[in-house]
């Protein structure tokens, strides 16, 4: 979503964060996890991204939920 983690620091955006997760049928991703290095690969090796969040979907709602979230917070 954002190459930056540190929105992820404030007591409102972490309840928000877990609302989201709540609401999500697939995965939420966070830096610092074995999950989350290996879903922010690329094939090129030469793009080294680290987004605050990894959505990965399981259906339209996840998606729906995600842009949502994203959109929100202008990410």
């Amino acid at each position: 979503m954002n190459s930056d983690t540190s929105i992820l620091s404030t007591a409102s955006v972490k309840t928000q964060i877990s609302q989201l997760q709540n609401q999500l049928k697939g995965k939420l991703l966070f830096a610092g996890t074995a999950a989350y290095d290996a879903a922010r690969q690329v094939w090129n090796g030469m793009i080294n991204r680290k987004p605050a969040l990894i959505v990965q979907c399981l259906n339209n709602d996840d998606v729906i939920q995600a842009v949502k979230f994203a959109r929100q917070r202008r990410l």
